[in-house]
């Protein structure tokens, strides 16, 4: 079953009725935060509460559990209605365990946030950011038995989880980036470099894949993709990129009123970490409106790979601005479309999943040697591209378009190669940390606010510190990212 179909469900039952979740707490005899949860797709209703929930708004237990009403005379088998059972029983011991290794994760996050607090001020290796971040993950993992799968490896809360963990591993990538700059770092973190675009093409393989599994698992999925799609991301974006441009005036910088206005509505960047926000506006756009409007599914993948295809080849032909300016325009960078093409992968992927699957699990090892093996030679291949090609060769006489094709040629495959090990990983392993559960909720916010983050940070002179630097940055960044998600559950409850 679905958490986040059936919490939908429970919302627009909710609605129906004008009840506030407060009021349907306490018709419930329950918390309004217990609501929110569900409704979020945070958690499933105890079993316990299904008939009262059921009885209160008037549909059956099948149908709450189903996420979605049905014919008043629709009849199930003997298997559909044991496989609910089991679901409903697995729904209720998964409560329970969340309950009980609640005191458990509460230990893990303090003792990780101990440990970069140690490693800020006492000026111990930055190897303990590391440690912190593998103790945040560990917890809740699982492995399916030696000739066995997980049974359902895909689902949406184990992708969400992944993009928590990814989450983290950006903001230490972005940090890197930054001290880079600073003449007192060593370049501790470098390791975490190449994550960048690596994590880069697994979320837009994800927020593809995602996609389209939504539009073929929930009938209403395109109702409610503006708002829960385009609105949510809207209003990341501006939160994000309003903040930075207070900040950089606060510090004294000052643009020509006609950027400054492009800055706010978004047409140029000020923060260059906002593209990532900005082609996924471009991208969910345009799945609006080509799978609402077309009908033939040829013309809505067709289309999507066209646009797509646009996108690459325009960026790759814009390359650089090299006027050193300190604004960003649109579809300027390699990072436009070095990844962009897997989002469509993760479409494809999800279009075909159930003939990919049965093949996967017919020559899962060969399939992962071959995965790992690529990933090895076309890491390798990146590494001597980027050092003798490269994207940054072209000057004002020539766009260096060779060398941009050739890094390009190599790079790619490399990070559809480590897209390929996670998804072959995740068929063996499965990740039930709410931890990263709840990372993987806030970790877009965070990825978006860092930037301001280290604007402050440097502002108040914190960087002659590194470490401190560090422990700050990334302890504030969580923190504002938490409180935008939480405006943002506002907003669009």
């Amino acid at each position: 079953m679905d958490k986040e179909k059936i919490g939908e469900f429970i919302s627009v039952l909710r609605k129906e009725r004008h009840l506030t979740q407060k009021e349907l707490a306490d018709e419930l005899g329950l918390t309004d935060k217990a609501i929110s949860k569900w409704e979020r797709g945070l958690s499933y209703p105890d079993i316990s509460m299904l008939e009262p929930i059921a009885n209160f708004f008037e549909v059956s237990v099948m149908e709450l559990l189903k996420g979605e009403r049905v014919d008043a005379d629709a009849t199930i088998t003997v298997q559909e209605a044991q496989l609910m059972i089991n679901e409903s029983l697995s729904m209720s011991e998964d409560t329970l365990i969340r309950k009980q290794n609640k005191h458990k994760r509460i230990v893990y996050i303090l003792s990780a946030l101990l440990i970069c607090f140690v490693a800020g001020f006492f000026n111990v290796p930055y190897l303990l950011y590391t440690v912190a971040l593998v103790m945040i993950a560990l917890p809740g993992i699982s492995f399916a038995k030696r000739k066995s799968f997980i049974e359902v490896p895909h689902d949406r809360g184990t992708f969400k989880q992944l993009f928590g963990l990814y989450s983290v591993v950006i903001l230490l990538h972005q940090l890197n980036e930054r001290m880079l700059e600073f003449p007192n770092y060593g370049g501790e973190l470098i390791y975490y470099r190449p994550a960048g675009t690596l994590l880069m093409g697994f979320f837009f393989f994800f927020l593809g894949y995602e996609a389209v599994k939504g539009l073929h698992n929930d009938k209403d999925y395109l109702k409610r993709f503006p708002v829960h799609r385009i609105g949510t991301l809207l209003c990341t974006f501006y939160i994000c990129n309003f903040a930075y441009i207070f900040v950089t005036l606060m510090r004294g910088d000052r643009y020509p009123a006609e950027v400054l206005i492009k800055a706010f509505i978004g047409i140029v960047l000020l923060n260059d970490h906002m593209w990532f926000l900005v082609e996924l506006l471009l991208l969910y756009t345009v799945f609006y409106i080509v799978f609402r409007f077309l009908k033939k599914e040829f013309l809505q993948y067709g289309c999507m790979l066209i646009v797509i295809l646009s996108i690459i080849v325009v960026s790759f032909l814009a390359g650089h601005d090299l006027r050193g300016k300190t604004i960003s325009n649109w579809l300027e960078g390699e990072w436009w479309y070095n990844t962009i093409l897997l989002f469509f992968v993760g479409m494809m992927v999800a279009r075909h999943y159930d003939k990919i699957i049965r093949f996967l699990k017919k020559w899962f090892y060969p399939v992962l040697i071959v995965a790992i093996v690529g990933f090895f030679i076309f890491f390798d291949g990146t590494d001597y591209a980027m050092l003798n090609y490269g994207y940054w060769t072209e000057t004002v006489m020539t766009m260096g378009y060779f060398d941009k094709a050739v890094t390009l040629a190599v790079q790619f495959p490399m990070i559809v190669c480590f897209t390929a090990i996670v998804f072959l990983l995740m068929m063996k392993i499965k990740v039930n940390n709410r931890v990263l559960d709840f990372m993987g909720e806030i970790g877009l916010c965070a990825i978006m606010m860092q930037n301001t983050m280290l604007l402050i940070f440097e502002y108040m002179t914190w960087n002659q510190n590194i470490h401190i630097y560090c422990a700050g940055v990334i302890a504030a960044t969580l923190v504002v990212a938490i409180g935008i998600y939480k405006l943002r559950q506002l907003v669009f409850e």
